[in-house]
């Protein structure tokens, strides 16, 4: 009975260890898993960020042709074109043009960032206008100028980016030239142009300019001025500006009334036919607001004045005219990465580059 006790007392055997069944998976959740990942890349570009590379030499040095740069979208609050809401009504369906709805930013534009936005004198619905990238000098209100390549304000001096390139007249002394080695000294890099037997025009940062003027044989480094009415501005369309001396001009923003007249059709009038839900004509003996007489505007946006860094050699509201607030994209945040068009190399010294 012991031994019969003592069998029973042993444990009966566990069960043959099994391994862990894997689990499968199906279709139907591969294709989540890859929808999710599109979607998530997708949100992330359209909300937070933009990867653009720099076509031109506009904005050089700040940003330079061959340059990847982040924008974030953050800050001014994406916006979400026309074509993507639904439902659409009849007025928005027939013109692509009108502003879309721009979700919450966390805030605002403001003086001295380097914006990208759609071109305004592209065609088109906005989202699919060429991308530009410029800095921004005049807010919604401020009356803006230009006195001798120097940006005012509401009268205050707006602050150049020092690393901006601009044209500069060298004169040098009698029988005196640029030493190719010394020009390399002090880091001129741009374009040299040759006036006269004296006169050069060179491409440089206010710094190397400056550098420039220490050398030997030279004897002034002046920065090259073009004079009002020379044509070099075209807009607004009278030919009374240049890119030098432009202005005094105010930039429109929303609930801003202006008289419609003469002066003011000529200055604003692209702004109001491109950017501006209401239709407005210009008939014999004054103006039409949606087919009925007007005698006054309404502006529904804010709009901007951004110049290139190189205001010698860019394209900007100095060509063009305002940028609208719908038009905004973000702000260049970093150039990731660079690669020199010229040479064929990347530019590593450029990687991870923050934009000021």
């Amino acid at each position: 009975m012991d031994a019969h006790l003592a069998r029973e007392a042993v444990p009966p055997l566990a069960p043959e260890a099994t391994a862990p069944a894997v689990p499968h998976r199906s279709g139907w959740s591969v294709f989540r898993v890859i929808a999710s990942a599109f979607l998530a890349a997708f949100l992330l570009r359209a909300c937070v960020f933009e990867a653009y590379r720099i076509p031109s030499s506009s904005m050089e040095q700040t940003l330079q042709p061959g340059d990847y740069v982040f924008v974030s979208k953050l800050g001014y609050g994406t916006r979400i074109p026309e074509t993507f809401r639904l439902p659409l009504s009849r007025r928005e369906r027939a013109n692509p043009i009108l502003p879309g709805v721009r979700l919450p930013g966390i805030g605002a534009p403001a003086r001295g960032d380097v914006v990208v936005f759609h071109y305004p004198a592209d065609g088109g619905p906005i989202h699919r206008r060429t991308p530009y990238v410029k800095r921004l000098v005049g807010l919604p209100g401020e009356v803006v100028e230009i006195r001798e390549k120097q940006v005012f304000a509401d009268g205050a001096p707006v602050e150049r980016a020092p690393t901006g390139r601009q044209f500069w007249v060298v004169l040098l002394a009698e029988r005196a030239f640029l030493q190719p080695d010394s020009l390399t000294s002090v880091g001129l890099t741009g374009r040299i142009e040759r006036v006269s037997d004296r006169e050069r025009v060179i491409e440089a940062t206010q710094e190397v300019a400056a550098r420039v003027r220490r050398l030997p044989g030279v004897e002034s480094v002046e920065a090259l001025v073009r004079r009002p009415g020379d044509g070099s501005a075209d807009f607004p369309a009278s030919g009374a500006y240049s890119l030098d001396d432009w202005g005094p001009v105010r930039v429109p923003f929303r609930d801003w009334t202006i008289p419609l007249d003469s002066e003011t059709w000529s200055l604003y009038r692209a702004a109001i036919l491109k950017h501006e839900p209401l239709a407005v004509e210009r008939v014999a003996g004054g103006f039409r607001v949606e087919g009925v007489p007007a005698d006054s505007f309404t502006f529904s946006q804010d709009y901007y004045v951004v110049l290139g860094d190189h205001r010698d050699d860019s394209a900007d509201s100095r060509s063009w005219g305002f940028v609208p607030d719908t038009h905004l994209v973000g702000r260049a945040r970093l150039i990731y990465f660079s690669w020199d068009p010229e040479s064929g190399k990347a530019r590593w010294d450029r990687a991870l580059h923050i934009v000021r």
